[in-house]
């Protein structure tokens, strides 16, 4: 019966987390008031509101500086039930993967010349994993053929978390607002090892978000740029 019953809840999760919904805006954020809704799934399987100054803005920037890493305290922050260990855990997280992200293709700077840009991220949000519901989710036939319909359609999976930040990008001189971001960030709906610990979605998110950024990043900077 317990078996049946625990069946029945994750195909109900399923049908509820069909619906991904858009993420929240952040009144304490000023950048937010700007931004407009970006639709499509990106790389990193996230829905996004966003906000650019100029089609080129970014083009041929030597590099980008990353700056502390932020959480957001506004009253509508989105950690759930995170601790504050957790949600300072999943900041230092950002922070290494960010960099390491940006270090990897060359793009990463630490000086404000006028031909650099500075990134910031504030964490706004997560979401936990529930890792006995989740790895069952996967590893039954029907859950697998299920996640495997989220995966195509860039969804997150039931019972796995998320994470949500703001990325704002700004002229590495005059402090201009050159891009801002809303994304909400999540592994791919079959990625197992992923809904194990509370905090794994979550983590493999920021990672997925972090390449995500740099790798367009990278094209975005060497646009128009001598072979």
């Amino acid at each position: 019966m317990f078996r049946n019953a625990l069946f029945a809840s994750a195909a109900t999760a399923f049908l509820v987390a069909c619906a991904s919904p858009e993420p929240l805006p952040y009144s304490g954020i000023a950048s937010v008031a700007l931004m407009e809704p970006q639709t499509g799934a990106t790389a990193a399987g996230a829905a996004r509101l966003s906000y650019r100054a100029g089609p080129d803005v970014l083009a041929g920037r030597r590099g980008i500086r990353l700056e502390p890493i932020e959480i957001y305290r506004g009253a509508d922050r989105q950690f759930a039930d995170l601790s504050e260990a957790e949600v300072n855990r999943l900041a230092s997280v950002a922070a290494s993967t960010f960099r390491d992200a940006l270090a990897e293709r060359g793009l990463l700077v630490v000086d404000r010349a006028s031909d650099t840009a500075r990134l910031r991220v504030t964490l706004t949000g997560a979401h936990a994993s529930v890792p006995g519901l989740g790895a069952v989710t996967r590893l039954t036939p029907a859950g697998f053929a299920l996640n495997g319909v989220k995966t195509v359609g860039g969804i997150e999976g039931a019972f796995t978390g998320s994470v949500e930040y703001v990325v704002e990008i700004r002229d590495g001189a005059s402090d201009r607002l050159l891009v801002a971001q809303i994304v909400k960030s999540f592994p791919s709906a079959l990625d197992v090892p992923a809904s194990l610990g509370r905090l794994a979605a979550a983590e493999v998110g920021l990672k997925r978000g972090a390449e995500a950024l740099a790798g367009d990043l990278l094209r975005e900077t060497r646009r128009g740029a001598t072979p």
